[in-house]
């Protein structure tokens, strides 16, 4: 018996990709001045062992090869400018390119962008939020806007572990019908419009996985076969502290491991981890920050970009019960911080900009 799923899941994690060449470099680079430094001191030994060479000899010319060893190894680091401007200049070329992949992703809402700048790949995005105050509205109709882009988007639900209602999530968004009319009956246009839907959803480089007890490292094995097949720009995880651990963790260690885990898989996927994140009951009243997010230590330590869902008629009935605000309290990319405010279709959940009072 050859091959298997074990086999498959080595191959496709052990393959060396594009997208981590400068880190195969460093790596051969690396091995390469260990074995410079292994040959100086096996060098250095038989001077040693030789007695017709006197230890004042001996000295100097340890000391000229150790010299003439560090000036080759450490050549590269000491260039100047010059020796990097060309690729500076290729970077910045490359970034003019509409299907560069240094670009940032679009979220879907052009007033976020205004002070995000977009999703950067090897990057965390963290989105708080309480419950049904748009955090999954947020991941829903940003991931079916990246697709609609032509990106490759992988969805991790692991609040309810359900497939098939993130399916009619999308649906909903892309059809305009809710997903309430859909499980109690439709009529014959509507379903026409969920039928169109469905096709139009179909061409799209959507993946999802729904497990309740998916671990950081499933999460990376699932990513990297899509990577391998599909391609892969952005993952979107709802929500993070839903998410096992290894066993035997206690909560703290449970979230410092999916917090590091997921902020190496954006970094060696070379993709945008955009993370959904529930409020503790600290944050129960008022408008919520950072420290309110459930173990937010590591978990807003790694996020470039730190979000915030709030629904304030959730708790001021006077106030627009379609408008979502989306409040960036943390942006080391761009360094702006702000409010975007959204127009939630409470029907579908679609979100669009806010142009409202």
């Amino acid at each position: 018996d050859c091959g298997g799923d074990a086999y498959l899941t080595h191959l496709l994690t052990n393959i060396p990709t594009a997208h981590n060449v400068e880190a195969y470099a460093k790596i051969v680079q690396g091995n390469a001045a260990r074995r410079m430094l292994l040959q100086l001191a096996e060098e250095t030994k038989h001077m040693a062992l030789n007695t017709n060479i006197s230890v004042t000899e001996l000295i100097a010319s340890v000391g000229d090869a150790v010299d003439k060893t560090a000036a080759q190894l450490l050549t590269p680091e000491i260039a100047p400018i010059g020796a990097y401007l060309n690729a500076l200049l290729d970077k910045i070329e490359s970034a003019s390119n509409p299907n560069s992949q240094t670009k940032p992703i679009p979220s879907g809402l052009p007033v976020l962008d205004t002070i995000i700048a977009g999703y950067q790949r090897k990057k965390v995005v963290m989105v708080a939020g309480r419950t049904h105050n748009g955090k999954s509205t947020l991941a829903y109709s940003s991931a079916l806007a990246c697709a609609k882009m032509g990106k490759s988007v992988a969805i991790y639900n692991t609040a309810d572990g359900d497939f098939e209602s993130v399916l009619l999530s999308f649906l909903a968004i892309e059809s305009g019908v809710s997903t309430l009319a859909m499980s109690n009956g439709v009529t014959p246009l509507q379903y026409q419009a969920i039928v169109g839907a469905a096709g139009r959803l179909a061409q799209l480089r959507i993946f999802i996985k729904s497990d309740k007890n998916l671990t950081p490292r499933g999460l990376y094995m699932h990513a990297r076969a899509i990577q391998f097949v599909h391609g892969l720009d952005i993952i979107f995880v709802d929500y993070v502290q839903a998410m096992a651990g290894a066993p035997g963790q206690k909560e703290y260690e449970r979230n410092n491991y999916i917090a590091t885990a997921l902020n190496t898989i954006a970094d060696k996927l070379n993709v945008v981890m955009v993370e959904m994140a529930q409020i503790n009951r600290a944050g129960a009243n008022g408008v919520p920050n950072v420290s309110h997010i459930e173990g937010s230590g590591k978990y807003e330590q790694f996020a470039a970009v730190v979000i915030i869902a709030y629904k304030e008629s959730l708790y001021k009935p006077d106030a627009p019960a379609d408008r979502i605000s989306f409040l960036v309290q943390k942006n080391r990319l761009s360094g702006r911080t702000g409010t975007a405010h959204a127009r939630m279709n409470l029907e579908t959940t679609a979100l669009t900009d806010w142009d409202g009072e």
